[in-house]
């Protein structure tokens, strides 16, 4: 896993993470 500038991981569900981590 990477770490994203944002603090999310970069992966192939990132987008999932990111939807989750941000509002």
């Amino acid at each position: 896993m990477r770490v994203d500038s944002r603090g999310g991981f970069v992966e192939v569900e990132f987008l999932n993470i990111d939807m989750s981590d941000h509002p």
